[in-house]
């Protein structure tokens, strides 16, 4: 095997090596009383808000695709995510999201088209949690507004849109351009990728507006979920807590250096919830609980796997032209 492909291997378990060092260092007895002091109706309970979570995610997903022109109803797209939550039990990061694509292909979507809802999809899915645990953090350290610090942010947005002019007057003019013009094949250009006009433009206002606002009810039932479960576990903390909490923890995990976000994850909560003296062996307790209760979509897509949803055979797939971008 070669020496960069053995490193892409052995890179996806830092986070599992990550888990491994964080479990000896803890009382494992007391987390696994910790776990079982919970009761299964408690569980049940909030496991059962994962079900209006999916769907708020499948329709902002069929939103977005509605927008580019593609053939996904809301309960199909809650489906492909169930299965790409199976998928991301043996991929790292969020990579097992791609295998949307041939779910979009089977039912007669464009490839190029495919790809591109999920790469929307996941940057509207970003916003709202990564803005709030921005706010939250703010709140929670009690960061003081002041003229030269709302200055100092002027100048690291003019900072940053200055970087965006000349990434895009160099370096997508000279490399990227071409190859993602070879990419799309379906009547768009490369400046779609890196241009938000472009992007509204091609999804629509209305699509992305509506996208967004799923996005944000979305999160607001995964924080509420999360809140109830560290209740459940003796922790008291609010809500603003526990959104700084996942945001930053979701932020962590989406670098694919481990299975599930493990160690990564539990990293992130044992520094946070060590600030405010909560027992690391309940810290650990409470994380796995939080994974194991979203994860039980995989059910869902284990059902679709066996159906095999992919496997379509060109008669029954639908032979209605796609149409352009708008």
């Amino acid at each position: 095997m070669k020496r960069s492909m053995l490193a892409r291997h052995l890179i996806r378990f830092i986070g599992i090596g990550l888990f491994i060092y964080i479990l000896t260092t803890i009382d494992f007895t007391a987390m696994v009383n910790a776990s079982l002091s919970v009761t299964p109706i408690t569980i049940l309970g909030i496991a059962f808000l994962i079900i209006p979570t999916m769907v708020l995610k499948g329709a902002r997903w069929q939103i977005i695709s509605e927008g580019l022109g593609l053939r996904l109803k809301t309960t199909e797209a809650t489906e492909a995510l169930s299965i790409a939550q199976l998928a991301n039990l043996a991929t790292p990061g969020s990579l097992g999201d791609f295998i949307r694509v041939p779910y979009m292909t089977a039912r007669g979507n464009p490839t190029d088209k495919s790809t591109l809802s999920i790469f929307i999809d996941a940057i509207i899915s970003i916003v709202v949690p990564y803005s709030l645990g921005g706010l939250a953090l703010l709140v929670l350290l009690e960061v003081d507004i002041t003229i030269l610090g709302l200055f100092g942010a002027l100048l690291w947005f003019a900072g940053f849109i200055l970087l965006y002019y000349f990434i895009k007057k160099t370096i997508w003019t000279w490399f990227f351009k071409a190859r993602i013009d070879r990419l799309l094949s379906s009547g768009f250009r490369g400046s779609f990728l890196f241009t938000l006009p472009s992007v509204i433009k091609s999804v629509g206002k209305r699509n992305l507006l509506l996208s967004l606002g799923y996005s944000a009810v979305a999160w607001l039932t995964y924080t509420l979920q999360a809140t109830v479960l560290a209740w459940s576990f003796g922790i008291n903390v609010n809500w603003i807590f526990i959104n700084v909490a996942l945001a930053l923890s979701t932020m962590a995990t989406a670098i694919p250096i481990s299975i599930q976000g493990l160690g990564i994850r539990e990293g992130v909560f044992l520094f946070l919830f060590g600030l405010i003296n909560i027992d690391p062996a309940i810290i650990v307790a409470f994380s796995l609980s939080l994974m194991l209760v979203n994860i039980t979509p995989i059910s869902l897509g284990l059902v679709s796997w066996a159906r095999d949803p992919f496997d379509l055979t060109p008669e029954e797939r639908p032979n209605e032209s796609i149409g352009e971008l708008r």
